[in-house]
């Protein structure tokens, strides 16, 4: 089975959901519980894409994260591991990720490699390049060596599970 249960879909908008997540991130819909106030999340204007601002919530697992960047802004969220529920962001240019200290993303997933995987900026939007990893990287189910990532996408890093995400 992929990412998401191919047996646990939103009520409301009918979307695929993550096993773990009891509120739905695409329309917010979810789990009748007292709502959390939202960890402000704020990101530095990206130099290379000079927009304009914008503001989204992310929604991972149940709780809301308000996350605000220039249009382009892009996110890798852990959906399982060690760091599940953190948002990284994506530098302008290029953004390394690995577990070796010298990448801009440091993962603590034995199953990644030192300079894993890395996320670049083009005309186009995003796109990973693996590294050479030892176990691959893999977006929506798929390993690739280079690929063109969508809001909304799964990455794979190793044994760890992410969900990209871009302001648009």
């Amino acid at each position: 089975m992929g990412l998401f249960s191919k047996k646990k879909k939103c009520e409301s908008c009918g979307q695929k959901l993550h096993a773990s997540w009891d509120q739905c991130p695409y329309c917010g819909a979810g789990a009748a519980q007292a709502p959390q106030a939202p960890a402000p999340v704020m990101a530095g204007p990206m130099p290379s894409q000079g927009g304009k601002q914008k503001t989204m919530a992310i929604n991972i697992g149940g709780s809301e994260q308000i996350v605000t960047g220039q249009v382009g802004s892009g996110w890798l969220v852990p959906l399982d591991g060690p760091q599940t529920g953190e948002l990284f962001q994506l530098r302008a240019g290029r953004t390394f990720v690995g577990t070796s200290p010298d990448c801009d993303i440091v993962l603590r997933d034995p199953s990644i490699s030192g300079r894993h995987a890395e996320i670049s900026i083009t005309r186009r939007g995003f796109r990973i390049n693996d590294l050479g990893s030892a176990n691959g990287t893999y977006v929506n189910d798929k390993r690739v060596s280079s690929e063109d990532l969508i809001d909304n996408d799964s990455v794979r890093l190793g044994r760890t599970n992410f969900k990209f995400k871009s302001m648009s």
